[in-house]
């Protein structure tokens, strides 16, 4: 028994480890289009609040383009990527933590898949919104049943200030939303 709890989180570790060796080389690639245009964006305002009032565009993913104002003028291209990389990481920490309630090897799979997933590497190489908005669908998803079975104030703060910055990631988060909304109110119909 204690053989096979060292081995699952031999294999854990593992993954973690193959999930940043996939996404490591993609963040010394050269830019796209889309993020030198978001650079671009962050390097236009005097200010962070204009992040949130003044950039009408679809481009700016405002979390994403408060990371590149506060980084500034960096030499180095991937410094502006690794955000992005962070939450990618954490997405898959997160996929094996949500899936762990079906069991060990479950969340290891779902990490695997994670690690392994064309676009989930692509987004946590990015300097994009795209990778911040993942993680905090998949934290909010992880909260949303403490929020739903709970009345203390910690897990309902926590619930709705990841929210909050899952539409600050990218306004796709409204997807996500959506289905949180439709699954409360089937939920709260059978009851």
């Amino acid at each position: 028994m204690h053989y096979l709890h060292s081995m699952y989180y031999f294999v854990i570790f593992a993954i973690i480890l193959l999930g940043a060796a996939l996404r490591a080389p993609a963040l010394f690639d050269a830019f796209w289009v889309d993020e030198v245009w978001s650079l671009k964006i962050a390097q236009s305002v005097s200010s962070p609040l204009e992040i949130f009032t003044s950039i009408h565009h679809d481009n700016n993913h405002m979390l994403n383009t408060l990371f590149l104002y506060l980084l500034g003028d960096q030499s180095q291209w991937f410094i502006y990527r690794f955000p992005s990389f962070l939450f990618g990481m954490g997405s898959i920490v997160l996929a094996g933590i949500i899936a762990h309630r079906r069991g060990q090897w479950e969340a290891a799979t779902a990490m695997l898949l994670f690690s392994f997933s064309y676009p989930m590497i692509l987004y946590s190489t990015e300097a994009r919104g795209y990778s911040p908005a993942v993680f905090f669908a998949l934290l909010a998803f992880l909260l949303i049943n403490h929020y739903r079975n709970t009345t203390q104030w910690r897990h309902i703060v926590l619930f709705w200030g990841t929210t909050v910055l899952g539409f600050l990631s990218h306004l796709s988060f409204a997807i996500v939303y959506l289905a949180f909304v439709a699954w409360i109110l089937v939920s709260t119909q059978k009851q």
